[in-house]
């Protein structure tokens, strides 16, 4: 399972990164390739690099262990500052459909329950948990892709360093390095490095 998972991240790689996608059936077919590489994968584990821009301001980069499984289970855990030892919980149906989650550090005690919406869990982050994970990551790249393919515009451009579907510019900028046990894909202002994905 662990190379379906890199296979799909790197078809997503390769749609964000090559001029290859210029071609529609070429990127249509490797967005195809890639959710059908996910569709068979149940479960997987990663560490995933994460930093975002919200309102303007860079946050410093959180590193989390995170486990995922089908059809919506997620369980993440700091492993570095800032927010070493925090713990997150959400499965679809289990706690009234709420976060289990709790801070590191002296706050380790307090176990919150928590909306995947609430303001508490949202503050830093563009997306909700639920959300979170490579299955969200490829139907935002392929829905981004299939827009500038129906707009016409299925190449790719540079915008300073890093090269972004034409059609959806200000939504996705697209970049991407393969590495030997990862890729590193960034949409809108969040990036997020996956390392290491297993099933």
């Amino acid at each position: 399972m662990g190379r379906i998972i890199h296979s799909a991240l790197l078809l997503l790689c390769a749609v964000a990164a090559t001029d290859a996608a210029a071609d529609e059936p070429g990127a249509r077919k490797w967005i195809e390739e890639a959710e059908a590489a996910y569709d068979r994968v149940e479960s997987y584990t990663a560490i995933v690099h994460k930093q975002q821009r919200v309102a303007g301001k860079l946050l410093p980069e959180e590193t989390i262990f995170l486990k995922f499984g089908k059809p919506f289970s997620l369980y993440m855990k700091w492993i570095k500052a800032p927010y070493k030892g925090s713990e997150l919980l959400y499965v679809t149906g289990w706690n009234e459909n709420r976060v289990r989650a709790h801070r590191g550090g002296l706050l380790r005690f307090i176990t919150r329950d928590l909306d995947p919406g609430d303001p508490a869990l949202m503050k830093g982050n563009l997306r909700p948990v639920t959300e979170v994970g490579i299955g969200p990551l490829i139907k935002g790249v392929a829905a981004s892709v299939r827009t500038a393919i129906k707009a016409g515009e299925p190449g790719f451009s540079e915008q300073g360093k890093n090269p972004c579907t034409a059609g959806e510019r200000r939504y996705w900028k697209l970049f991407s390095t393969t590495r030997k046990h990862g890729a590193m894909v960034a949409a809108g202002w969040s990036s997020i490095r996956m390392s290491g994905a297993r099933s």
